[in-house]
């Protein structure tokens, strides 16, 4: 799989082409998947406004072409030890309900097809861990993706609020 450091998607594509398609990045040594639907283009680490007063997976804002963008860092929302930004970090600039959001990743891979990929239903696993940020798992090669809900990700905690 060869890695993408920055890519611009063309929102004028027809959205039929993008149902089915993940943009596919990695938060230490897991693959997650983010539906194509809900990406806008990828950009590397800007300068961050800190805000006071938002949980501490909330980095602050960026100003993106003159709007400003709220940014969540995804290793600190799943519960993983911070990371130093490098030049491998990647914010993907995510809409949902008309509302951008940067989520900062570790590095970005690539996109891939549904039908290219065997997926199954999440496992059970407890009440203590209910999977909310996550619809499926695929299989892609050897590769495991978890395969992330957006939705559940942004609204939580008001994050859809901040920007």
């Amino acid at each position: 799989m060869a890695d993408v450091t920055a890519q611009v998607i063309d929102i004028s594509v027809e959205r039929d082409e993008l149902e089915g398609k993940s943009l596919t990045f990695f938060i230490g040594d897991t693959m997650y998947g983010l539906p194509l639907t809900n990406v806008l283009e990828i950009i590397g680490v800007q300068p961050i406004a800190t805000v006071p007063g938002t949980p501490a997976y909330v980095k602050g804002v960026i100003n993106l072409r003159g709007g400003i963008v709220p940014l969540v860092d995804v290793r600190l929302k799943f519960g993983q030890m911070p990371r130093e930004y490098d030049d491998q970090t990647n914010v993907i600039i995510t809409v949902l309900d008309d509302i951008t959001v940067g989520l900062v990743v570790d590095r970005v891979s690539n996109v891939i097809k549904a039908e290219a990929v065997d997926t199954s239903s999440l496992p059970e696993f407890s009440t203590v861990n209910n999977n909310r940020y996550m619809t499926s798992v695929s299989r892609v090669g050897d590769m495991l993706v978890m395969n992330l809900n957006c939705e559940t990700i942004l609204e939580d905690d008001n994050i859809l609020h901040i920007g």
